[in-house]
């Protein structure tokens, strides 16, 4: 007669503080870009995990789910204005990450967490490229490496030190293929290429020096370029909308270019509406 035993698939409490260590270090690029409360919902959620994972408690209806997360979407279109670009879609992903940790209690979900955490990081990297968010982002992929090595070497209790010294190894083994992939890869700077759209704050405004060719990719952009409201709904006639932008009439004449077209130059800009 052979007795049944249910086997265990509870997330194991070490990797789960691991995998939300990770997870912090993932934040600051977050605070520096996105709407406030998206990083303050994901915060929220890690911290309700650990106080609803040793009750049990998880997100199991799918009605709930299906409402968070409707909600959810419309408070990222009513914050950025558009579900399209960087900031709404990493706030999507931001969002569903947060409703994954509500409703994870599987072993199998644990490991979905640490893939979605993993795409964080590069999303992170979409939103900048600091040196500070760039060390974070490191710590908090070898922490993510550190939280699955924990989570298959078991759940019984040992050292932490372990996990860390594993996977700086796996890390020192993958140096030289990093080193020669950054040395040698083609760094490719015209003709086809992958590229996000960029924000909206990134794609206009002129510094203190106009060269030719400096606004062309300005001057083909079919987006809005200005935007006015008038109050009381007072339009003025058409002749009357018209705005000038800056006139730059000091030019330097040690420049490669046509002296005397780069001397008087006189550049006006005006928009009709």
């Amino acid at each position: 007669m052979r007795a049944s035993r249910k086997r265990d698939r509870r997330i194991p409490r070490r990797p789960l503080l691991w995998l939300a260590a990770a997870l912090l270090f993932t934040l600051p690029p977050m605070f520096a870009t996105l709407a406030i409360w998206v990083p303050v919902l994901f915060l929220i959620t890690l911290a309700a995990k650990f106080w609803m994972e040793p009750k049990g408690y998880r997100l199991r209806s799918v009605i709930w789910k299906f409402v968070l997360a409707g909600v959810t979407l419309v408070a990222i279109f009513f914050s950025y204005g558009s579900l399209k670009g960087i900031e709404p879609g990493v706030s999507l992903i931001v969002v569903l990450m947060s409703l994954k940790i509500l409703e994870a209690h599987t072993a199998r979900e644990f490991q979905i967490m640490v893939m979605l955490a993993w795409v964080l990081c590069l999303c992170g990297f979409f939103l900048s490229q600091d040196l500070t968010i760039a060390i974070c982002l490191m710590i908090a992929f070898v922490l993510l490496l550190v939280s699955l090595i924990q989570f298959y070497r078991g759940s019984s209790p040992g050292p932490v030190w372990p996990p860390v010294l594993t996977a700086c190894k796996l890390l020192a083994q993958a140096l030289p293929l990093i080193i020669l992939l950054f040395l040698l890869f083609p760094r490719v700077n015209t003709g086809f290429r992958f590229q996000i759209a960029q924000p909206g704050w990134m794609a206009g405004g002129f510094s203190d020096r106009l060269f030719p060719g400096s606004v062309a990719s300005l001057a083909k952009s079919s987006n809005v370029a200005f935007h006015a409201e008038f109050p009381d709904d007072r339009i003025p006639s058409l002749a009357a909308m018209y705005w000038r932008g800056g006139v730059m009439w000091q030019g330097d004449p040690t420049m490669d270019y046509d002296r005397a077209a780069w001397w008087s130059l006189d550049v006006r800009a005006g928009l009709a509406v």
